[in-house]
Parts: C-alpha cells; sequence; structure tokens
C-alpha cells in the first residue's frame, strides 16, 4: 500500500483514511524565486545534497529541462503491483495539501522497480517498489525559465511568519549553492571485481530463454547481466555524472540518493512524456556497436537496418506499445520512416517515437502504469517472459530498467527507462545491462551486445 512520508515521521496509509482526517496530513509550504545564471546542475546536486541529503537529477539535454534538487519535504513510497495507482490517486490528494503563490513547475521526482515479484536485493534497499520525492531545495531549469523552489512541510495551512522565516532561510542557502563553475569529469579508477556470471554460464542463459521462446511461450525475452567494480576511494556521484554526461551529452542524466546508496545513470530511452495532452514514447531496440571511423559506423548502422533479428525484436516493441496506448489513448501515430538509427558514443540503436492524445484526466503515473515494462526491457509477452526472467537471473535488478523522472501536480511530466546505469555505495558499483533474446539470437553475439551496453558506465567509472 501507499505510505506517505515526511523527513521526520511515517504518517497513515492515504487509502486508510477518513475524509474528513486528510487534513491531519501536513500542508506543504512553498516559495519559488527566478534565478539569472542557474549554473550546473550537477555541482548544485553534489552542494545542496552534502547539506540537506537525499539528492535527485533528472537531466533532458532535449528539452533543455533539467531538476537538481536535495533534501525531503516529503516522501511517499509505494509498493506492490497497485503502485502506480497508489502513485496516482496520492498524486491527487497531495494537490489540496500544497501553499504556494506560484504557477511554476512543482515536481515530484522519483522511480519505480523494475519487478515488485522479484526476490528482494539487500543492495537495493533504499529504492522500494515506488518512491516519488518533494525535494525542500529544487533548481528547476525549462525553456521558458529558470528558478530555485524551496518546499518545507507544517501542519499549519496558513503561511505564518516561523513557515516564512524557515523558508527564507533555506532560500538563502539554495541561492549560495548556485555554482558559475561546471561538475567536471574525474574518473573512479574503478576495476572489475569479476562478471556476475562468467560469459560461458551467461550464454548457457540465453540458450535457455531461446529454447523457451521456441516452444512458443513468448517471442522475445531480455536477460540482464551485471559487473561489480570496486575503487580505492569513495565513488563520487557528481564526478561519475561528470563524467557521463561529458561521454554522452545526448542522453537523460539521473541520480537518486539515500543515506548510503546512490542509483545513477545516463539513459537513451524514453518511456513516456505527457505534456497538454500529447503523449509522447520512444521505442528502443535493437542495437550495433558504434566504429572506430566515421564509415565504420555506418557500416554497423546499415547492417543493422537490414538485420532481421533486430528489426524483429524492434517490431515486437513497437507493435506491443501501440496496443498498449490504444486502450486509453486516441490518435496513436508512428512517425513514419522508422525504425530510424539513433546513436550514442559507444552503441547505436533502432528507435521508432510514437504519439498519441490522452484524455484530460490522464496523469504520467497512470501511462507509466500502462506501459512498463515495455518488451524492450522484459519481453513479450509480459508474464511469461517476467516469470522467465526471474527464473534465469540470479539477481534482484532492483531499479534497473524501471522507470524514472518526474510529475508535476497536474499529472504531467516524463519518465525515462532506467538503463545505462549504476548503484554505487562506498567505493563500490554495480553496472547493469540487458539484451534483447528471440528465437534466432547468437547467444556470443548477445554477450558482446551487454558488453557494448555496460561500457558508458564502465567508462564513467574509469574502469581500469
Amino acid at each position: 500500500m501507499g505510505t506517505l512520508m515526511t523527513a521526520s515521521a511515517t504518517l497513515p496509509d492515504i487509502e486508510s483514511l477518513p475524509v474528513g482526517q486528510l487534513t491531519q496530513l501536513p500542508f506543504l509550504h512553498s516559495l519559488v524565486v527566478p534565478v539569472v545564471c542557474p549554473g550546473d546542475g550537477v555541482a548544485f546536486l553534489a552542494r545542496a545534497s552534502a547539506a540537506l541529503g537525499g539528492g535527485v537529477l533528472w537531466a533532458q539535454p532535449e528539452s533543455g529541462t533539467y531538476f537538481a534538487g536535495a533534501g525531503v519535504a516529503e516522501l511517499l513510497t509505494f509498493s506492490g503491483s497497485r503502485r502506480f495507482t497508489e502513485a496516482s490517486a496520492a498524486l491527487r490528494l497531495l494537490r489540496g495539501r500544497v501553499v504556494r503563490e506560484d504557477s511554476e513547475i512543482f515536481p515530484l521526482l522519483g522511480g519505480f522497480s523494475f519487478d515488485v515479484n522479484s526476490a528482494q536485493d539487500h543492495a537495493w534497499r533504499e529504492f522500494p517498489d515506488g518512491r516519488l520525492v518533494v525535494p525542500k531545495v529544487l533548481l528547476q531549469v525549462s525553456p521558458a525559465g529558470s528558478h530555485l523552489r524551496v518546499t518545507l512541510p507544517s501542519r499549519v495551512g496558513s503561511a505564518d511568519l516561523a513557515i516564512r522565516a524557515a523558508l527564507a532561510g533555506l532560500l538563502d542557502k539554495g541561492l549560495g549553492w548556485l555554482s558559475a563553475g561546471n561538475a567536471t569529469c574525474v574518473p573512479a579508477f574503478a576495476h572489475t571485481t569479476g562478471a556476475e556470471r562468467r560469459q560461458i554460464d551467461w550464454e548457457h542463459q540465453v540458450e535457455r530463454a531461446i529454447a523457451a521462446i521456441r516452444t512458443g511461450d513468448m517471442s522475445k525475452v531480455v536477460l540482464a547481466r551485471r559487473e561489480h567494480l570496486q575503487a580505492s576511494r569513495e565513488i563520487s556521484v557528481e564526478a561519475a555524472l561528470g563524467c557521463l554526461r561529458e561521454e554522452h551529452p545526448g542522453a537523460t542524466l539521473f541520480a537518486f540518493s539515500g543515506p548510503e546508496t546512490s542509483f545513477i545513470g545516463a539513459t537513451p530511452e524514453r518511456l513516456v512524456r505527457l505534456h497538454h495532452g500529447q503523449v509522447d514514447v520512444t521505442c528502443l531496440a535493437g542495437s550495433a556497436a558504434v566504429g572506430s571511423t566515421p564509415e565504420a559506423t555506418a557500416e554497423f548502422g546499415r547492417r543493422l537496418l537490414t538485420s532481421a533479428k533486430d528489426l524483429r525484436e524492434h517490431e515486437i516493441v513497437v507493435e506491443s506499445t501501440i496496443t498498449a496506448l490504444r486502450a486509453t489513448c486516441r490518435q496513436v501515430t508512428r512517425l513514419s520512416g522508422t525504425p530510424r538509427l539513433r546513436q550514442a558514443r559507444s552503441v547505436q540503436h533502432l528507435e521508432t517515437p510514437l504519439t498519441a492524445s490522452a484524455g484530460p484526466e490522464a496523469d504520467v503515473l497512470q501511462l507509466v502504469g500502462l506501459l512498463h515494462p515495455t518488451p524492450a526491457v522484459g519481453g513479450f509477452p509480459t508474464e511469461p517472459a517476467l516469470a522467465l526472467i526471474r527464473n534465469l537471473e540470479t539477481f534482484d535488478r532492483g531499479w534497473y530498467a524501471g522507470p524514472v523522472g518526474w510529475v508535476d501536480l497536474d499529472g504531467s511530466g516524463e519518465f525515462s527507462v532506467a538503463i545505462r546505469s549504476a548503484l554505487l555505495q562506498g567505493n563500490t558499483a554495480t553496472a547493469y545491462a540487458g539484451c534483447g533474446i528471440v528465437a534466432n539470437s547468437d547467444p556470443t553475439e548477445e554477450f558482446v551486445e551487454t558488453q557494448l551496453k555496460l561500457k558508458p558506465m564502465l567508462a564513467a567509472l574509469g574502469e581500469v
């Protein structure tokens, strides 16, 4: 069930409260001011989270939007199969408790685990099935402008002198954390302590997956593996993010930190965006290497566009996503001339954008629940694919390949698929990668594909 938490207390389950008791939940008082020079979001994240803890970052260069914040004014957590429904309900209740005088974006940031039914790993203890945070301090930048927002909980609905003074004091601190400089790439020089499974063992699991597909239960399953790394000193979230941004400037950069662990990544894959009723989805499946020369890269891309295996894998994702969207949306449209190539620094993908129109009552959390997990990270059909993943993978994916992003109070927002990611704790890191398996997959080629997908994170961590 969903729970509401402030920085200091756990509050009752919202669905168990009579309407008359909803006023007992704290109000969130919020103040926002424009900033002329917002500086670097990653550097702000480092300064703010050092003081307040609980850092959050979501930065998308394509739209010129980023959020960087710290501290916890309110924390919403969710568990079980109804987590997206509960998150949507909690969002509606929260609208009546926010006290503010502005109309700027008021984002909650967070994410959801890949699979609520997988075996729980202690490493993911700070990342529940679902978590959305209202930061105490948030730098929010968009094409419409740059703002610094501060938010604090209070049992008092009116903005009295005490809460005004507290907001003003926090605002002064936040303005002091704005940085004129950028976070730089400082590799941690981590070294691999060994893949979770040797190549031959992992390829054996791929063979078992292929055999299951050929029985007719499913047409695709996505298998993941992980690699553990260790550095001689604590791995800096700021430095790792700086490296990821430098190496992959077009990717969506994200970070979510608890007291002991941080989940970071630079993903090329949008799950869903909802803005003014328009739905945008990116289908990303099918991968190839980037060559050492432009000519080699072009040749790899040409082969990818004509690969029967990769085209089949991609179309499974596109067709199932269109079917899912049509359940609640109108005018579902595929961009003509797709799939097309989407190129990153070390890997290129087949990409097909989709658009649709959502109803006036829709929110992005409902759409996330509708689409996750896509066949790009789970398989198709979903249930037998997930069952096979639970059987073959020996670890909990946690938030890897889950939805991460933000939602505004009005229900608009955007979530990405948390791939090209790693879980950091102290001087250790665990990086994740997966690949889609279909009936004609080659186990060795699939292992090579996971190596390509691990390269961005391993490079960011300075793997030696």
